[in-house]
């Protein structure tokens, strides 16, 4: 039975057709009967139409044959080694499907990170069919039985998180996935009484989300929702690198337990806990990301986070480039202690910052400053008269910029070992920098967060005793 559908673009109405019907692209035939017009200014405009007819199951055992035989195809050609075995069976929501597996060694090019590959390679094979036979065909493409494990991770960890949401009253957003993995998750929690689950989003960016069943804000109508909380959640920032490991340790002092549910998906199916980027605690009503340092001061004046763990480096960078930010200071953490120095080459006669202003004060070429730290560098220059000098953006292995691509560097160092080993002196120390709670001067004053913020300075700052 053929159907018409219009939206605004062709991929809009395709969509809207596949949401409607409840089936996927390879599952249907697309005619594009009228391409649209976007018009000037809304004038003239004319909408795009789509005519979808679905498709009819061909029989598992045509369907079985064919399959192998396109898929035999697709290995040659891409040079992979690689046998093929095929079954009938029920993977999700019982229905059957003509599973192929292939097996063989070094497959972890045809998996891709987090299966991206196999998905890619799985719809490719369905269209082909599809195409020669005239028919749909459910057919699933698998890799050493891959997706069975990942079915099996993907249960365990969708109920891990539904007792996240349940516990911390929060809504929890999954990483964009295929419609395969997002069809786990909802079967996987059809079930349970106190949450549901809902995608959102449309193509590569559909995601899914878990949501408590009650007390909740009404979901935005955004094209990529992010983040859908219980109006009182605090969103707490914890630092990733080198600062991770002690600021966990600090926190569990404060009698704050942050736990790591979260999988990480590799290529070959296996699985690893590091790398967890939104860890959760015994902290209720608080949700919890782990981003870069340098990023949460800006992340906190948007209001993305509430409070977040950095360094003092970080906020003055910050504050120096915003004065106006509405980013408080809540509380030294007196860990992760380094001093943020002014450094030139072992070889330059300079002693100080003076000396260097004299050396170069007839040169018409800029003194060049590196660093990653931009706004304190440039802050620093100008208290220090430097004259005519430019500001290098860095990120990262700054020491390697000198001699011969920067003529000063603004770093942090804790020990000094490190700019010595590469022929370098210190020759001014701008400040020391520790770990600091930060957070935002409205989150802090919001009623419905300001207790759970107060919570968890206090606890931070009964540690420090």
């Amino acid at each position: 039975m053929e159907m018409e559908f219009s939206a605004k673009t062709v991929e809009e109405a395709i969509q809207r057709a596949l949401e409607q019907l409840g089936v996927s692209r390879e599952e249907v035939d697309v005619t594009v009967v009228e391409e649209g017009k976007p018009g000037i200014l809304g004038l003239g405009s004319e909408p795009a139409m789509v005519r979808v007819t679905p498709l009819t199951a061909v029989p598992q055992d045509d369907a079985t044959e064919i399959t192998k035989a396109v898929l035999e195809k697709l290995l040659v050609l891409m040079g992979v080694e690689g046998s093929i075995t095929s079954q009938v069976e029920t993977v999700t929501e019982g229905t059957p499907s003509v599973t192929v597996n292939i097996h063989g060694d070094d497959l972890g090019i045809l998996i891709g990170r987090r299966g991206q590959t196999l998905s890619s390679l799985q719809y490719l094979v369905r269209l082909m069919v599809n195409l020669q036979t005239k028919s749909r065909a459910p057919i699933i493409v698998d890799i050493e039985d891959y997706k069975q494990r990942r079915y099996r991770v993907l249960e365990d960890f969708a109920r891990q998180i539904a007792e996240q949401v349940k516990a911390q009253d929060i809504s929890f957003t999954f990483d964009p996935m295929s419609s395969f993995e997002q069809r786990i998750i909802h079967i996987t929690l059809a079930d349970d009484p106190e949450v549901t689950t809902k995608s959102v989003g449309s193509g590569k960016e559909r995601q899914v989300i878990v949501l408590p069943k009650a007390d909740l804000i009404p979901i935005a109508k955004r094209k990529y929702p992010v983040r859908e909380i219980a109006k009182n959640t605090v969103w707490l920032a914890l630092p990733d690198g080198h600062q991770q490991r002690p600021t966990i340790q600090f926190l569990d002092k404060a009698g704050i337990q942050i736990r790591d549910p979260r999988p990480i998906f590799w290529g070959n199916g296996t699985i690893s806990s590091s790398g967890n980027r939104r860890p959760t605690s015994n902290l209720r009503g608080t949700s919890i990301k782990v981003i870069r340092p340098q990023d949460m001061p800006l992340q906190v004046a948007n209001v993305n986070f509430d409070l977040a763990v950095t360094g003092k480096d970080w906020l003055t960078e910050h504050l120096n480039q915003f004065p106006d930010s509405p980013v408080v200071k809540l509380l030294d953490l007196k860990f992760g202690w380094v001093r943020i120095v002014a450094v030139v080459s072992q070889d330059l006669p300079v002693a100080d910052v003076n000396d260097l202003k004299q050396l170069y004060a007839k040169q018409t070429a800029p003194i060049r400053v590196a660093s990653e730290y931009v706004n304190i560098a440039d802050k620093y220059a100008r208290d220090n008269h430097l004259g005519f000098y430019q500001i290098i953006p860095t990120w990262g292995a700054t020491e390697a910029f000198l001699p011969e691509d920067a003529d000063l560097l603004i770093e942090n160092t804790e020990t000094g070992s490190t700019i010595a080993r590469h022929n370098l002196k210190i020759i001014d120390t701008l400040f020391e920098s520790t770990a600091h709670l930060i957070g935002n001067k409205d989150s802090i004053a919001n009623p419905n967060k300001s207790k759970r913020i107060k919570s968890i300075t206090e606890s931070l700052r009964n540690a420090l005793k």
